[in-house]
């Protein structure tokens, strides 16, 4: 099985442009990167700025090239650091490979437009969707 999710994190846990925007939590003595592999944000994590992503599209078992789209939240209580985010997301990404587990995975990217706020408690949202191909073994 292909392990997108890892791809992504890999790439963005590693980029300081990222990391230096993203907000980070602590369980125990150990420090994370704000970064969910998940649709929504565990309801304890109350860090800012924050990502998550997930898989929009389903895995197609029929042709040698494998191509999955996601989508990365990038989220903050104000537009300006959402949107800083993404723009790094963006660039670490956007036009990336990286090699797990025998597979390579390369990065296309998109920048959408900021996500208006829903109610008061709401964080900014820019997503940006990473189109991902890797040849299946």
């Amino acid at each position: 099985m292909f392990d997108y999710g890892d791809a992504i994190f890999e790439v963005l846990g590693n980029d300081a442009t990222v990391l230096g925007i993203l907000s980070t939590w602590v369980e125990g003595i150990n420090t994370y990167p704000a970064l969910f592999e998940r649709r929504l944000i565990p309801h304890e994590r109350k860090e800012e700025p924050v990502i998550n992503y997930y898989r929009l599209t389903a895995i197609d078992g029929g042709s040698e090239i494998d191509s999955n789209a996601w989508t990365i939240n990038c989220r903050a209580t104000k537009q300006t650091i959402s949107e800083s985010l993404a723009y790094a997301v963006f660039d670490a990404l956007n036009r990336e490979s990286v090699t797990r587990g025998g597979n390579m995975y390369f990065f296309v990217t998109s920048l959408l437009p900021t996500l208006p706020l829903q109610n008061e408690t709401d964080l900014f949202n820019t997503p940006v969707e990473a189109i991902i191909k890797a040849r299946k073994n």
